[in-house]
């Protein structure tokens, strides 16, 4: 009888949790195409895959560290590359790998939460992690940092694993080979983890040690893995002289001399831990700054409610997860949640020195920690009384949904003009670069330039994705009267958030062809007076 129970809850396990990925890809997958974030960022990083896919170049280096000249290890472009190869038809295909390992994520963290909490607990943190809003805005666009939490994730599971005891050879093999993989792989995605990395493993490769069970010849494998992933940056340090190992220190010590002193680091370390941690939850106070202090918040209503509650969750939430570490007798279960708490500590360390520097974009690395904490909660409150675990659960994963759909609602409804996700639509932006495109195309003969604006390198990139290479650029229609011929075409984007307020006047010298309105933006394709 116990047999056939144990079935029917590992159906209703799989049933939900099936539901929870198909929720979570559906969220990640919905009007991707309209709402792609595809910045300058984008741009660069699709140049780079494109000419890996036709065979000119496979980089040795990868994408820049934010505000400086050290560029990060090229293991993400050769992700891209995968996904480029095998489509080849727009820049959604970039974003492809990050809903993948999006979507793998929140399995892996399933797998960790069930092995920390009850079934039922973990299969609530699960659903409650698939719909976040934050989670969902950073797993639907092409950027290094987005792919963080599997990787962060599978390296807790795979130290775990690797700690087991009467492990089998062949199963300490393989774990050791994911080990060694996913630290090559994660010293490649953000700087954060080219320092946090290196000290996390070093710190239980000593502890195994001391526990004399650490193994030569899989650690060797191990290091030899993490190697052969870095070799490409490697090669190009010992080519160059170590000139991008300059450029690092050079930014590390730009990004750590700051004008603001220790205690007002800790501060803004603090705050944006904090924030981030009931943003990611919730979704409330989603921004790209650690603004909860903020003048145009401190005037809402809300303001003090959800700033207490959300220092007493974020405090309230580590106590606990302390405690339970100290309390746990299961040997396994408290080496992980040992490792988690290591992680969390070397992280928060590592931001006061950037304090100055800190967003909310940096605690992508730690997208599973709220729901972590949100998982102590409802463990100490299901330890008092069901009666008062299941209505006090019941009211926080309603909550937590209703203030996720508010920005379910943007990206639905598309109310935000593209704010939620930061920066331009592919959307908004491909539908102007078609136009300009097949117009220049129809009229060969034709000089074509763009006037600037916003989007400029993401619209010539997809010009010229269409074959349209010739367009030239202008600042201004005092700059276009120099080039004034009778084969001269312009064409000048304008906002539509402006009111379409440009009409004949707008363009003295000029007239106006055509007018395009192309959803946000209006096309004006203008050539001078006769």
């Amino acid at each position: 009888m116990e047999k056939i129970k144990s079935f029917f809850w590992r159906k209703k396990i799989i049933l939900v949790l099936s539901a929870i990925i198909l929720l979570a890809i559906f969220l990640r997958l919905h009007n991707t195409q309209y709402w792609l974030r595809f910045n300058d960022d984008q741009v660069r990083d699709a140049l780079v895959v494109d000419r890996m896919v036709s065979g000119e170049e496979f980089p040795l280096l990868g994408p820049k560290a934010g505000g400086t000249h050290f560029k990060l290890g090229p293991a993400f472009y050769y992700i891209e590359y995968l996904s480029a190869a095998t489509f080849q038809k727009s820049p959604i295909d970039l974003a492809y790998p990050i809903i993948f390992f999006s979507v793998l994520s929140i399995l892996l963290f399933f797998y960790i939460g069930r092995k920390i909490f009850r079934t039922k607990i973990s299969l609530i943190l699960t659903f409650l992690f698939s719909i976040s809003a934050f989670a969902i805005k950073y797993s639907r666009f092409a950027w290094n940092p987005n792919i963080m939490p599997f990787f962060i994730l599978l390296l807790f599971l795979s130290f775990h694993q690797l700690n087991r005891k009467n492990l089998s050879q062949k199963s300490r093999w393989i774990w050791s080979a994911i080990i060694g993989i996913t630290i090559g792989v994660s010293l490649q995605l953000h700087t954060t983890l080219l320092f946090i990395v290196p000290i996390f493993c070093i710190l239980l490769f000593l502890h195994q040690f001391i526990k004399k069970s650490l193994h030569p010849a899989p650690f060797l494998m191990i290091i030899g893995l993490i190697f052969l992933t870095n070799l490409p940056s490697i090669i190009y340090e010992v080519r160059s002289d170590g000139k991008n190992f300059a450029a690092f220190s050079q930014g590390f010590l730009e990004k750590t001399t700051t004008r603001i002193s220790l205690p007002e680091k800790i501060q803004n370390s603090m705050v944006c831990s904090v924030q981030s941690h009931t943003a990611i939850l919730s979704g409330v106070l989603l921004s790209d700054d650690c603004d909860m202090f903020s003048k145009n918040n401190r005037k809402l209503s809300w303001f003090w409610p959800i700033t207490l509650g959300s220092f007493l969750f974020f405090f309230g939430g580590l106590f606990l997860f302390v405690k339970y570490f100290f309390q746990e007798k299961n040997a396994d279960r408290k080496y992980l949640l040992g490792i988690i708490l290591l992680y969390l500590f070397l992280f928060s360390s590592l931001l006061i020195p950037l304090g100055e520097e800190v967003s909310l974009r940096f605690f992508i690395a730690l997208l599973f920690s709220p729901f972590l904490f949100l998982g102590f909660w409802l463990k100490m409150f299901f330890s008092w009384s069901k009666k008062i675990a299941l209505p006090v659960a019941a009211i926080a994963v309603i909550l937590i949904i209703a203030s996720n759909a508010i920005f379910f609602q943007k990206i639905f409804l598309s109310t935000d003009e593209g704010k939620f996700f930061g920066g331009n639509r592919l959307g908004d932006i491909d539908p102007v670069a078609q136009y300009i495109a097949s117009d220049v195309q129809k009229n060969p003969e034709q000089k074509p330039f763009v006037f600037s604006f916003g989007a400029a390198r993401p619209l010539e990139y997809l010009i010229e994705k269409r074959g349209v290479r010739e367009i030239q650029h202008n600042s201004s229609l005092e700059e276009l009267s120099q080039e004034k011929t009778a084969s001269t075409i312009s064409y000048v984007i304008d906002n539509d958030s402006s009111g379409k307020d440009k009409n004949q006047d707008s363009f003295p010298g000029f007239e106006i062809v055509e007018e395009k309105d192309l959803g946000k933006y209006t096309v004006f394709k203008i050539t001078p007076k006769k």
